[in-house]
């Protein structure tokens, strides 16, 4: 069974906290009293926050640092300190990640990327960025000229030994030449205890076995207190128990293999796996269908929302009295379209991202505050979560572009970030303008091309959502692309409320390519006899459709919503490694700062 180990906080929970902010405020231990050690700075270099927590735990808390309450490989440290860690560096990329993922087993949240990864704070809120540029300020100012301070590192695979003189000399260079840095190797059994290397006066290494890492009662516990008070003691040169090696090779091979930090809490990886996103191929093969698409495929210039609206913006504006044309995806095309038609529309949702109609549904039944999966939305600590609509799981560049990718299951975002508080912030007045749209008695004309021909036979359960939610005032035109068996309208018998136009491949050519289906809509709604098709029921209209899947594509050929790879987790859903016994604690054990004060 889990056990969770909560320590009372001497932070009130407000507001805007990361939960970094209430695990600094963890009440220290007993100090030893010791006068020549005190002075000495104790700086934690991760891999995780087991060294702040020992600090703490032997009354020596101090000031937050940057790397505290995170996770670092090697990798990441060199490539944060090496260069100019500031605002003209934009922190090294250091408040980006490419993945958020629900802890499994705790109220939690991880943004992840290769080199780092935030599991107790929110890299999307502007509070943490203010207080996270305060911690690495004051990383900064670190002085080693004159007086010690001890860096604590332990590592999270023994596979980094060999980079360690690297992270040494770098530490040397920035800090000055009494940096010390304690290395720390989780879980030997070969060799146990402190260790110096002979010609590297500035490092000690401790081997610790695991069972360091829970108490006499045998609870997690902070695992480094003996290590740092040991190190500690060598640097003002008192007598201690070390092992002299001649090499750093021979610290290399008596160290028994572990791999153990990279993995996190709740069977998760502690960090990306590659450097570089893995390439995403086709969503499915390409049938013969495929040759009816052109290549490229149709895309909407890669440009950010607020330059689109202006790209695509007509000179003049046309009147169709009391009628307003609502885009619902799914992609920009159709808000293109409706600008270049010059069409009164505002800003709205749907406008610019890719959604599919199980992400429609789910909004428009649920609200854009409603999670999106199973572990989100609860709000507190995690600003961007009290909406479900800007939740996703993968953020990458688009390939060729300036442009950030944002994904989850139900739709993307390509030319909005919402990890962006603005963005955010215009889309919360989006949202009032969207739920509002039945109350202005205007007949509300929703537009939408579909994704791929199966929502054809689920095209009734978005028009009944639509007319739920706005009233018998919804109309719905949904478009069928790249069609050439039969094209042009078409409606289901005994359904009034919605037209289906299957639209050729040509129609691309347009920078306003879905003009005509939404002309015919207008003139649908005007009452004009229309040459229209009718099929019996939807699945006889799905079967008139030339099959497509050409939505599940956006730009840089990259996936439009998550799963449609070949899952690389194991069965457990969420799970992506299994706990072995050496990082076993790790998942049972979680040092949670008591919310409840």
């Amino acid at each position: 069974m889990a056990v969770t180990v909560k320590v009372a906080s001497q932070a009130k929970w407000e507001p805007g906290m990361q939960e970094s902010d209430l695990m600094d405020a963890l009440p220290d231990g007993k100090s030893r009293v010791d006068q020549e050690t005190e002075g000495i700075m104790l700086v934690s270099l991760g891999c995780f926050c087991g060294p702040k927590l020992s600090f703490k735990n032997i009354g020596r808390g101090a000031e937050t640092l940057p790397f505290d309450w995170m996770r670092t490989r090697h990798e990441g440290l060199v490539h944060f300190l090496q260069n100019g860690w500031d605002e003209r560096t934009n922190f090294n990329g250091f408040f980006e990640f490419t993945s958020k993922k629900v802890v499994p087993g705790c109220q939690m949240t991880t943004y992840r990327d290769y080199f780092h990864s935030f599991w107790h704070d929110d890299p999307t809120d502007p509070g943490m960025h203010e207080r996270y540029k305060r911690r690495i300020k004051r990383f900064n100012s670190i002085d080693a000229r004159s007086e010690a301070v001890l860096f604590v590192r332990t590592i999270p695979s023994t596979s980094e030994l060999d980079q360690v003189p690297e992270l040494l000399n770098l530490l040397m260079k920035r800090h000055g030449p009494q940096s010390i840095l304690l290395l720390i190797i989780d879980f030997q059994h070969t060799v146990s205890g402190a260790a110096v290397v002979q010609g590297m006066d500035n490092i000690m290494v401790h081997f610790l076995a695991g069972s360091k890492h829970v108490n006499q009662e045998g609870l997690p516990a902070p695992p480094y207190g003996e290590a740092v008070n040991l190190a500690l003691d060598w640097i003002v040169g008192r007598p201690v128990s070390v092992m002299q090696f001649d090499s750093w090779e021979r610290i290399i091979r008596c160290a028994d293999a572990t791999d153990w930090g990279l993995g996190g809490l709740g069977g998760l990886y502690a960090f990306e796996l590659t450097k570089e996103p893995p390439k995403e191929e086709p969503p499915e093969p390409r049938g013969w269908w495929w040759r009816a698409v052109p290549e490229p495929l149709p895309q909407l210039p890669a440009l950010p929302s607020a330059e689109l609206q202006r790209y695509f913006a007509p000179k003049t504006l046309a009147h169709i009295g009391r009628v307003r044309v609502v885009p619902l995806g799914f992609s920009g095309l159709v808000k293109a379209t409706v600008l270049a038609m010059g069409l009164p529309t505002e800003e709205l949702p749907f406008d610019w991202l890719q959604i599919s109609d199980a992400g429609l549904l789910h909004f428009l039944r649920k609200g854009f505050e409603a999670p999106i999966r199973e572990g989100l939305g609860a709000g507190g600590q995690r600003p961007m979560e009290k909406r479900g609509f800007f939740d996703f799981a993968t953020r990458r560049e688009v390939p060729g572009t300036s442009l950030m990718m944002c994904r989850s299951h139900l739709h993307s975002f390509w030319h909005d970030d919402p990890a962006d508080p603005k963005v955010r912030s215009k889309f919360e007045q989006q949202f009032e303008r969207f739920n509002v749209l039945g109350k202005s008695g205007d007949t509300l004309l929703f537009v939408r091309a579909v994704a791929t021909t199966y929502e054809l036979g689920r095209a009734w359960e978005l028009s009944q959502a639509l007319s739920k939610k706005f009233g018998q005032q919804a109309v719905l035109v949904i478009i069928c692309d790249f069609q050439s068996s039969s094209t042009g309208p078409m409606m289901v018998e005994n359904v009034d409320d919605i037209m289906v136009y299957f639209l050729e491949a040509e129609a691309h050519k347009d920078q306003a390519p879905y003009r005509k289906p939404i002309l015919m809509g207008l003139h649908w709604l005007s009452g004009k006899e229309l040459p229209m098709s009718i099929a019996a029921d939807f699945k006889a209209l799905q079967a008139c459709a030339n099959p497509t899947s050409w939505g599940l594509t956006g730009l840089g050929r990259l996936h439009a919503v998550e799963g449609l790879s070949e899952p690389t987790s194991p069965s457990s859903p969420g799970l992506e490694l299994t706990p072995g016994p050496q990082n076993q604690w790790l998942m049972d054990a979680k040092f949670e700062a008591d919310k409840e004060l």
